[in-house]
């Protein structure tokens, strides 16, 4: 049978040459434009795109999509924003916002860092910053001497802040280590202590009523026996907070 004969030949197997390896190669198909990665036809039909053409995953955007590169500014531009960060450093400066002014002038620098003016404000910024946080930390300190009830070495930091670096009221604070040290100083039974630390007191605040009291006290008993009416007062005698009125 005719037909029989051609579907019996077409099913059996391509020969291949004594010695072959089964299956024709690439080069053997398509010759040696293949192995040298000259693309074979079908090859772009079948979906293998490169990495450079492959599009982004459905739903995602790249980077530049994301935040495109704003268009560079123009020397005209530049010069406009460095004289308004200039301008607002200046203006930060009058107000004694270090910071801010700082911030001002390097975003200035930012645009033309070879501006000598500029670099010179920020540099007087940087350095008012710098004394701002150091006073800022010896206060701080001060602070936690007073918490502590180590009110000798606090009296001794608070003694050289300035008064007018918004730290708040100095003498205020000075004013309650003292009364606190007087009032400990009674505690203990020590008159003549609580006496010179009470008149400290005084010369801050001489109406200070709490300090009065205690002067009168540590007078009365001072050259007297401390009877149990010295004792009752003197273990009433709440110890101030830093910043109380």
């Amino acid at each position: 049978d005719p037909l029989r004969d051609v579907v019996v030949l077409g099913a059996d197997p391509i020969p291949t040459p004594i010695g072959g390896g089964g299956q024709p190669s690439i080069k053997d198909t398509y010759g040696a434009e293949a192995q040298a990665g000259v693309e074979t036809p079908g090859e772009e039909a079948a979906g293998h795109a490169t990495p450079e053409m492959a599009p982004p995953p459905e739903g995602k955007l790249t980077p530049q999509q994301i935040k495109p590169e704003p268009p560079p500014l123009s020397a005209a531009e530049k010069r406009r924003k460095v004289a308004t960060f200039r301008s607002e450093g200046e203006r930060m400066l009058r107000r004694e916002n270090w910071r801010a002014a700082r911030a001002a002038f390097q975003a200035a620098l930012a645009l033309d860092p070879v501006n000598f003016e500029v670099k010179d404000l920020a540099d007087r910024a940087q350095v008012r910053l710098d004394e701002e946080e150091a006073l800022q930390a010896s206060f701080e300190s001060a602070r936690k001497l007073f918490d502590e009830g180590e009110y000798q070495d606090c009296l001794w930091k608070l003694y050289r802040l300035p008064r007018d670096k918004g730290l708040g009221d100095i003498d205020l604070y000075i004013r309650n280590a003292w009364y606190n040290w007087a009032a400990i100083s009674l505690k203990a039974g020590d008159t003549g202590g609580a006496l010179e630390k009470v008149s400290e007191v005084l010369q801050v605040d001489p109406t200070d009523e709490g300090a009065l009291k205690i002067e009168e006290v540590a007078e009365k008993y001072r050259s007297r026996r401390k009877d149990r009416i010295y004792y009752v007062f003197a273990q009433k005698l709440r110890l101030r907070k830093i910043g109380e009125r």
